[in-house]
């Protein structure tokens, strides 16, 4: 990984091994969707950022100020209504996107040493050392052509290139 994009903010380990599997790049890791708000309206509050949350978390009050651009069963874009501000909210949470990717294109988790279970999945992403698991990124790699890594890659990709010039419309596109 040769580039930093420190705007680009996951709030889990499993989700920064996920984005910087699938970007290429660095990521600015923060624990907890309340640090991932705090970090944007704090650091970037005049720049652009993009915030990376599992969906099933407390909602925190910083996305009040936003609206939804993009949606499917898997993913939902957010935009802020003042700022390029950007939150893809992850549904329900990474372990199901994962699960759900791997169905898609009919791999099986334990091929990769992951238990079949959402609830053994989850006790593996939970840990810190999910930020760097070269497990996953091997599961990442078996589900690099699945639609949800390629509608997440697709959007992240979009949005850090037009940054300041979104268009929700290709964003719609993108998210399908």
């Amino acid at each position: 990984m040769g580039k930093i994009d420190l705007y680009i903010i996951p709030e889990c380990y499993a989700d920064t091994n996920l984005v910087e599997y699938l970007i290429k790049s660095v990521c600015n890791h923060q624990k907890g969707c309340a640090n991932v708000a705090k970090k944007m309206q704090e650091k970037y509050q005049n720049g652009f950022a993009i915030g990376i949350i599992d969906f099933d978390k407390k909602k925190v009050p910083y996305v009040d100020e936003f609206n939804v651009v993009a949606e499917n069963d898997n993913l939902s874009v957010l935009r802020h209504r003042s700022r390029s501000h950007f939150i893809i909210f992850i549904k329900p949470a990474i372990e199901v996107f994962l699960m759900d990717s791997a169905n898609q294109i009919g791999c099986k988790m334990s091929d990769f040493g992951f238990p079949d279970t959402l609830e053994g999945l989850k006790e593996l992403t939970k840990k810190d050392t999910a930020n760097d698991s070269i497990e996953l990124r091997n599961l990442y790699k078996c589900l690099k052509d699945s639609d949800n890594l390629k509608k997440l890659r697709g959007v992240i990709q979009y949005l850090c290139e037009a940054r300041f010039g979104v268009d929700d419309e290709r964003v719609r596109e993108i998210v399908g």
